[in-house]
């Protein structure tokens, strides 16, 4: 007859339990990361900056990981940051680094407070394992690139020295809701009802009138990084401007892409699209639906452009494309990257075909 004693049995069924778990979780991803918590310094407009954690793989198997979308959500981060890579696997015993890349381009800029914290929480999440959390922080400081033309068509002063005591960007639009004596302060900085043309691009144009001369491919030749590092600084601080005319002019394309809204309105271009083919109607449009800051700088521009169609061997339709495509673009679009960006389909080559039209009849007819 056997006889079973329990207390044994139940010691050993728990002994087994134990060292099955053990094997299990030696075989549980692991790893070591060296930071989850990330400071960047502070972030300027057109510059990026890079920092990067370790994953150190601790376990006993390889370990796949891969950063997910938090819920509610399908990007993995915000659209002013990059990672690289986003997912890999780590052998056993080895590392990895992490890239972190945050970069504030023309699509970005208009969409950020003035002087923005920006942050973001990653989910770093192991195949098999558990997630770790990783913390993103930064402050943006505003530039001139991914302001209104409202705000700065009425500052009487560069863009940096637009700051309250505090530090932070005036708001134009909101002076009243600031607090004595800061609301003083601000309203010395500002011109009174008076619209006036963005000293910013007044800056550029002029340069280019001066420096250009008969430069070909003129707004078709990229500038130099570091040229147009220093022309926005320059901008911003009131700086005289310095540096070749193919980098001056690619700061102009993109001062003019990153505003806050176009010089032709969002809410105007379909109107301005719809008229592109009679010369009458999109000045009507211009001279008498523009809001002033936008109207006088649209007839800044093309001015500009018919003395460089006069003076410089450039290609009217060329130039066309290139203005209708900035001076009337379309809403950026921060979501993850659409195929209709890559594949563009018969109705945004018709839109992009009227924008061109709409510029080209100002810059062939008389000049408005």
């Amino acid at each position: 007859m056997k006889v079973i004693d329990s207390k044994k049995e139940r010691y050993v069924f728990e002994d087994i339990c134990w060292q099955l778990d053990k094997e299990e979780n030696e075989y549980l991803p692991q790893v070591e990361i060296s930071e989850l918590t990330l400071k960047f310094q502070e972030i300027h407009f057109g510059h990026p900056e890079t920092r990067g954690i370790t994953v150190k793989n601790v376990g006993q198997s390889p370990v796949s990981l891969s950063f997910i979308p938090k819920i509610d959500e399908i990007d993995i981060c915000k659209p002013w940051l990059s990672i690289s890579p986003e997912s890999s696997v780590i052998n056993t015993t080895e590392s990895i680094e992490l890239q972190f890349t945050i970069e504030i381009k023309e699509e970005i800029a208009s969409t950020l407070d003035k002087d923005k914290n920006l942050e973001d929480i990653l989910i770093l999440h192991l195949e098999g394992g558990k997630d770790f959390f990783i913390t993103i922080q930064a402050t943006y400081i505003a530039s001139c690139f991914g302001s209104s033309l409202e705000y700065l068509s009425h500052l009487r002063v560069p863009f940096f020295q637009a700051r309250v005591p505090t530090g932070n960007l005036i708001d134009v639009d909101d002076v009243t809701a600031i607090p004595e004596p800061a609301s003083r302060y601000i309203q010395s900085l500002m011109l009174d009802d008076n619209v006036e043309l963005p000293q910013e691009l007044v800056a550029m144009v002029e340069y280019l009138k001066e420096h250009a001369g008969k430069t070909e491919n003129l707004f078709q030749e990229r500038g130099l990084k570091w040229e147009m590092d220093n022309i926005r600084k320059c901008l911003d601080k009131g700086d005289p401007l310095t540096g070749s005319v193919h980098s001056i002019a690619a700061c102009l394309i993109t001062f003019l892409a990153a505003l806050e809204n176009p010089v032709i309105p969002f809410h105007l271009q379909m109107k301005c699209l719809d008229a592109s083919s009679n010369y009458t109607i999109c000045k009507q449009v211009v001279l008498k639906e523009l809001p002033e800051s936008h109207k006088t700088t649209f007839r800044y521009l093309i001015r500009f452009l018919n003395h460089l169609l006069r003076d410089n061997a450039l290609y009217t339709l060329p130039i066309s494309h290139i203005f209708g495509s900035i001076l009337l673009r379309s809403e950026y679009n921060l979501g993850a990257k659409s195929k209709m960006e890559q594949n563009p389909n018969r109705d945004e080559l018709s839109i992009a075909k009227k924008k061109t039209t709409f510029i080209y009849q100002f810059l062939t007819n008389t000049i408005i």
